[in-house]
């Protein structure tokens, strides 16, 4: 245990890439985000579109953000969370690797992958109606970070480094927040949702 935790507070492997590596990086990460989009509107969205319209009918419209939200979202949830939680969760996984222990990284990819879910447990996908009631529609934010994490894990078993499950993790909490934030057509969004059902 030790030896982890003097490995991990040295922060070497955390040193950017340069060159081919980022290339490498950057386009598993942009790889990874797509096949994670396929999944959640393939099996996730409906689900959660649905229980957002039942919600929306008890308790009226959710409210506008503020300006105090982008700004948490962005700070939170754009930069400290992805660096942060990809130490925690995908940093073991990069350990054993690096010390020769495929079999321990094998193990800690569902094992991290499902306390990673388990931690986003409602706190994904936070709603404020007009009439004051928060919901997060836990079962399918949990089922969401699960996948990710899973994404994040094998990002990190054949890359060798936590940069591309960093930059993934990035990507999904932009294109999630301008989806939350509004800045993406959910018409749209529900038509192609809707038609990957076919």
């Amino acid at each position: 245990m030790f030896e982890y935790l003097s490995w991990l507070f040295k922060f070497e492997y955390l040193i950017l890439p340069t060159g081919s590596s980022l290339v490498f990086y950057v386009s598993s990460a942009i790889s990874a985000i797509i096949f994670r989009w396929i999944i959640f509107l393939r099996f996730l969205y409906l689900p959660l579109i649905e229980h957002y319209k039942k919600m929306e009918e008890l308790h009226g419209r959710p409210r506008k953000s503020s300006l105090f939200s982008y700004l948490k979202f962005f700070i939170l949830g754009v930069i400290w969370g992805p660096v942060s939680e990809e130490i925690l969760f995908r940093g073991p996984i990069l350990y054993f690797l690096v010390n020769n222990s495929l079999g321990y990284a094998l193990i800690f990819i569902p094992l991290t992958s499902l306390i990673f879910g388990a931690i986003h447990y409602g706190q994904s996908g936070q709603v404020t109606y007009r009439d004051g009631i928060r919901d997060s529609y836990s079962k399918i934010s949990v089922t969401s970070c699960i996948i990710g994490g899973f994404v994040y894990g094998f990002l990190t078993l054949l890359s060798y480094s936590l940069w591309p499950a960093i930059f993934t993790h990035i990507l999904w909490n932009i294109s999630a927040g301008m989806m939350a934030f509004g800045f993406v057509d959910k018409n749209k969004l529900d038509k192609f949702a809707q038609a990957m059902q076919r």
